[in-house]
């Protein structure tokens, strides 16, 4: 047995080289050293060990002959990879032997199962709620089976059709009622992978250096709209792209996780405009507050009357956006009317639900794999009317 100040010293020699990553499964050398073996379990130092990550294959090499092979099954502090032998053995290398050889890496394929956290229906907005979620199993048709346990999915895919590297053989999806309860399940370990909505993750989590949460997508359908109607002849009313007051909003109500779009009908604001928020809208007295509280200087009497609303529409589709949009106008458009017919009408979209996908820093080349689209779209949201 390696005392552990021979392997610190042993990270103190390791020169920093980066690793390089490719697609695929080639082997690659990689600047690492085993400095402790204990049967099947051998312990190896890289300046990149977190880069490897879990599920990473390694082969030893001997005078250039492989000799073992192995999972990372746990990084350490960053540095130090636990690896379990598969096949072959270390048995016969000497002590002072261990540092002559050579290490080859291959990408991890990924776990087996795959633990996600997800907001329930329960779950509301401020500006929507899920009336009924529906699982869409991302392994496709005729190639995966569900089974329901109150708050949990488990998918399992065929394994005569799962490709290496993409969704695991096991995927099991909890639902979360609560946020603060999705973030301890994550913290715990009882859950790998987690989405959130907009403005849910707390100061906590997006803080700590562990988890990433840099990787976000907008829901299959929803997108904030503003919409006005035109007072007289102004036919300039409208909503100001990057207006510093929405850009607040989001920064201080959704922790900046509200995605910006500038599409719309009519021309920007010239003058400030009142707003209202739309009572479907489950935080409607909350997002009022905010909005008179952070105008400065309070609007006119005379000022345009702009409504923020939910749109259950694709960011994707201004059109559709903007038709779904007018037709919320009560009295002023009817189905099937195209809404650059209603002149008195001024759309402008302001942001798309963008949800963060928190992971373990360990997870990245995995998760960034997969993407985080995937993530989010493991459900389709059926958005409640609400209040009007």
């Amino acid at each position: 047995m390696i005392a552990p100040s021979r392997i610190a010293l042993a990270f103190t020699l390791l020169s920093v080289v980066p690793l390089t990553c490719r697609s695929g499964a080639e082997p690659l050398p990689v600047t690492a050293r085993v400095v402790w073996v204990r049967s099947e379990r051998v312990y190896v130092a890289s300046p990149e060990a977190q880069a490897l990550g879990p599920g990473a294959q390694l082969t030893f090499l001997d005078h250039g002959k492989p000799i073992a092979t192995g999972e990372i099954t746990r990084v350490v502090d960053s540095t130090l990879a636990v690896v379990t032998l598969t096949s072959g053995s270390l048995a016969r290398v000497k002590e002072k032997d261990l540092k002559r050889l050579r290490i080859l890496s291959a990408p991890a394929s990924g776990p087996t199962t795959l633990r996600v956290g997800y907001p329930s229906a329960k779950r509301a907005t401020l500006f929507f709620t899920c009336d009924l979620l529906t699982l869409v199993p991302p392994f496709g048709a005729g190639q995966a089976e569900t089974r329901i346990e109150d708050h949990l999915y488990r998918v399992l895919a065929n394994p005569s059709t799962r490709s290496r590297g993409a969704w695991p053989e096991t995927l099991e999806i909890r639902l979360f009622d609560e946020a603060a309860d999705e973030e301890i399940a994550l913290e715990r370990g009882e859950v790998d992978v987690a989405v959130f909505r907009p403005g849910e993750l707390s100061t906590h989590m997006r803080d700590q250096p562990r988890w990433q949460h840099d990787l976000s997508a907008p829901m299959r359908s929803g997108v904030v709209v503003a919409v006005l109607a035109a007072i007289g002849a102004d036919s300039t009313a409208g909503i100001r792209p990057g207006d510093p007051l929405l850009t607040t909003l989001n920064r201080e109500m959704f922790g900046g996780d509200l995605n910006e779009r500038r599409f719309g009908t009519g021309s920007p604001a010239r003058s400030e405009a009142r707003y209202t928020v739309d009572a479907a809208c489950p935080g409607r007295e909350v997002l009022e507050r905010f909005l008179s509280q952070r105008q400065v200087p309070p609007p006119s009497a005379g000022a345009p009357h702009v409504r923020i609303l939910f749109v259950d529409q694709p960011a994707s589709s201004p059109r559709s956006v903007a038709l779904a949009a007018a037709m919320s106008m009560e009295g002023r458009t009817t189905e099937g009317t195209d809404p650059a017919d209603a002149a008195d009408i001024h759309i402008h979209a302001l942001f798309a639900i963008d949800c963060p996908v928190v992971f373990d820093a360990r997870l990245r080349p995995y998760v960034s794999a997969l993407g985080a689209k995937a993530f989010v779209e493991l459900f389709d949201c059926t958005v409640g009317t609400g209040p009007r």
